[in-house]
């Protein structure tokens, strides 16, 4: 029974393993900074822990306010025990991310292998744990892996279509996953149907709801707390906010296909010109959007914030079998499930702006996955079984080699590359300068800082890890929905910073004004910054500046002139 239970459990905690090392590599480097998303769920973290109360002073919350936006408070309940245990930093805020999306893998081995074999659950779940899409989202502290995760889980024990108790807790991950993240909140249940339809269904009506009747009383009752919560409260706003229809340009856009068509004298102005078919064709070419090039492939048009520049989404070397996989693949139960998966998967990416976007588009990963593997099995079977045995296991060798080379080339790239690449986008300028800032602030009359990057209060608040009583005590002063959250922390006055004010700010003899570069040279005329903080660049011969610290208190003379002088004409104008 042991040795069985050895065997079971060997090859899936090989696969976690395999998938956690990949990411716990320079976990709290890669990417470079902390982006303020992860600031808030880490600090809301550590609030919660020391007071039991967000940073708005909202006792044990399900969802955080933050930046205009509310989010679902979990992930950072699940930091909590490692900042207990452990310590609190960048490192331990993105581990629970790990943690979950390598279970995840796992969880994909066994939905693949449920199906097909257990060779092909556990090629699954390698390929899924070097593809550069998930790999991306697994070592950041956002939402999109964690719902992706629960997914997977969800999916397999629901997929024990025999056991109603597994099934249940597979909807009790779903439930999870729901509320992770908008985009599950549309796809689960729709897995769900596919699934049922594909697996379950016999084609007799009434056993099949007589042999469910308590999954789909628990799935539905689910679902409806999940809408219910999320839409009929503040924290629907982000859904609503990011929805791709916006009735004034719609109406803009169709006005002006009407009186085109009313000058060059076209007929049937208004079956053409109207808001169904403009909403028809921006879906549909937000949807198509999803499976370009330009989004999927190495050197894609995607943002350090979703994606590795140099290697894309996917790799190079598994192109060919993902296209063998769709085309040639065994036209089973399985294919085709999976071919609704990718089908249906873009569509809560497409109803929003902004399209096509690796965060809301993530659960495109396991089906593309999917075929991949189904595209290699297909060579195999198709060829190499066909051949001595001697060019079988050549033909094994060149795909385990290019597999190895192209995962290789992929870290390496990601370890000389992508640090500089997501820093700027990350802020990591802000673990330097935010403590800096914090310590000396009290040495000032007046200190201003720049609210160019816009959520600059969290990251002192993370960063010096200033007592959560204090920032939930200014909850009052803050107004809600305002994405820039606090104007004041302590004496740093967060604030715009112009040309034509920035002399002003420093007329007092003992003012520290921090300006962003993006703000453009404040003193042109020989007032020289007394500190410079600049992103990481460990290879160009120039450095970018990030910010700059003009101090009042450093000023000779001449400098206390000019800048009386310059205060004196912004304030006559």
């Amino acid at each position: 029974m042991a040795k069985k239970l050895f065997n079971l459990l060997t090859l899936p905690a090989g696969i976690f393993l395999f998938a956690f090392v990949l990411r716990v590599f320079m976990l709290g480097h890669i990417p470079w900074g902390f982006q303020w998303d992860e600031a808030s769920y880490a600090y809301n973290a550590y609030s919660i822990l020391k007071t039991g109360k967000d940073e708005w002073g909202v006792s044990m919350p399900i969802f955080l306010e933050a930046f205009g936006d509310f989010k679902p408070a979990l992930l950072s309940y699940l930091m909590i025990p490692f900042f207990t245990l452990f310590s609190v930093n960048e490192f331990f805020a993105r581990l629970p991310v790990v943690l979950l999306a390598s279970l995840g893998v796992v969880a994909f081995y066994y939905i693949v292998k449920k199906h097909t074999t257990s060779f092909s659950g556990a090629l699954a779940a390698v390929i899924m744990a070097i593809t550069p899409w998930h790999m991306h989202y697994s070592r950041i502290a956002f939402d999109p892996m964690v719902s992706l995760s629960f997914l997977l889980i969800g999916l397999a024990f629901f997929q024990e279509i025999h056991a109603y108790k597994k099934r249940l807790i597979g909807i009790f991950f779903f439930l999870l996953a729901m509320y992770t993240y908008n985009a599950s909140r549309f796809f689960v249940p729709l897995l769900i149907v596919v699934h049922e339809c594909f697996f379950t269904y016999s084609g007799n009506v009434k056993r099949y709801f007589q042999e469910n009747v308590a999954v789909f009383l628990a799935g539905g009752l689910s679902v409806l707390l999940i809408f219910v919560a999320t839409f009929g409260s503040s924290a629907g706003d982000r859904a609503r906010t990011v929805f791709f229809w916006n009735k004034d340009v719609a109406h803009a856009q169709v006005e002006k296909g009407i009186y085109r068509s009313v000058v060059t004298g076209l007929p049937l102005i208004r079956v053409f010109h109207n808001k169904g078919i403009y909403i028809f064709d921006l879906f549909f070419t937000q949807y198509l959007s999803h499976f370009s090039p330009g989004f999927l492939f190495p050197h894609s048009n995607q943002s350090p914030a979703y994606a590795f520049y140099e290697h894309g989404s996917l790799l190079y070397f598994f192109i060919p079998f993902l296209f063998l996989g769709l085309m040639f693949g065994k036209k089973d139960s399985t294919w085709w499930f999976f071919l609704a998966w990718l089908l249906v998967s873009p569509i809560p990416s497409s109803l929003t702006n902004g399209a096509p976007n690796g965060n809301r588009a993530l659960i495109m990963v396991p089906a593309l996955v999917y075929f991949t593997v189904v595209g290699i099995v297909f060579l195999y079977e198709a060829i190499a079984k066909k051949l001595h045995p001697v060019f079988s296991w050549a033909i094994w060798l060149g795909i385990v080699f290019g597999m190895v080379f192209n995962v290789a080339l992929y870290l390496r790239d990601f370890y000389l590359l992508f640090p500089e690449q997501s820093e700027p986008y990350w802020h990591g300028f802000y673990s330097e300068a935010a403590r800096d800032i914090y310590v000396k602030q009290h040495g000032y009359d007046n200190v201003f800082m720049s609210e160019t990057d816009t959520q600059v209060y969290i990251f002192f608040a993370w960063y010096n890890l200033i007592d959560p009583v204090h920032i939930q005590s200014l909850a009052e002063t803050r107004e809600h929905g305002n994405i820039n959250g606090l104007g004041r922390v302590e004496n740093i006055t967060i604030t715009t910073v112009k040309s034509n004010v920035a002399p002003c700010m420093l007329k007092k003899e003992n003012s520290l004004l921090i300006s962003a570069a993006s703000d453009g040279e404040m003193f042109p005329n020989g007032i020289k910054p007394v500190k410079e903080y600049y992103h990481l660049t460990r290879y160009q011969p120039q450095d970018q500046l990030a910010l700059r610290v003009y101090d009042s208190t450093q000023f000779d003379e001449t400098e206390r002139s000019l800048v009386m002088k310059l205060c004196d004409d912004a304030t006559a104008q």
